[in-house]
């Protein structure tokens, strides 16, 4: 269950219209390949109607952009996310706990969700909703990795958000996720709803 999605009685009615959109649509443009794959196998679009584009970050981003990763290790790690379940939070509490058993100076700083979706833990900080993209810099420069074990992205903005900061991120070998990461040159992927995997990564 996803907040995002319709009511379950309003379910089939949703899929009939969004199908019919789809269908109609002179053209889409998508983030990325795996949209337009669930565009084609899923609601029956001509796959010549759908066009990848990829992604972006606001200009903000570009206009400080980090050149160099800084030599100097923080040992924080940062989620940036306001649905702390949908994109994989359960794992990461439970991996960063794996983590910080062998390297308990690590920090981990989860902005974004509100305090119906925060538990206290060792090690980490919750920074609730942050809505100025300077504070989100400045976060991010704060930090030597992101980490968003996602287990849905149509996209994922954030991963190139926190790349333009310097950081490598680590997301899930699922979704769009592949198409912005570079394993091993910007960041890693792991399997979702594996802990011991994410954790293996983070150390």
């Amino acid at each position: 269950g996803t907040p995002w999605g319709p009511p379950p009685a309003d379910r089939a009615r949703f899929l009939a219209l969004e199908t019919e959109l789809f269908r109609r649509a002179s053209h889409i443009f998508v983030g990325g390949t795996y949209v337009k794959e669930n565009l084609v196998a899923e609601y029956g679009v001509d796959p010549a109607q759908v066009t990848v584009a990829g992604g972006g970050v606001h200009p903000d981003y570009l206009a400080r952009v980090v050149s160099e990763v800084p030599a100097q290790v923080t040992n924080r790690l940062v989620f940036v996310g306001w649905d702390f379940g949908m994109k994989g939070g359960q794992t990461l509490l439970e991996a960063f706990a794996l983590a910080r058993a062998q390297r308990p100076e690590l920090e981990l700083l989860v902005a974004g969700p509100d305090a119906a979706q925060q538990t206290a833990q060792a090690g980490v900080t919750w920074l609730g909703p942050v809505r100025s993209r300077g504070e989100l810099i400045e976060l991010y420069r704060r930090c030597d990795l992101f980490v968003m074990p996602s287990l849905r992205d149509s996209f994922g903005f954030v991963f190139l958000e926190a790349m333009t900061q310097g950081l490598p991120c680590i997301g899930t070998r699922m979704n769009a996720m592949p198409e912005i990461i570079a394993e091993g040159e910007t960041g890693w992927l792991v399997p979702p709803r594996d802990a011991p995997a994410l954790a293996a990564a983070m150390l």
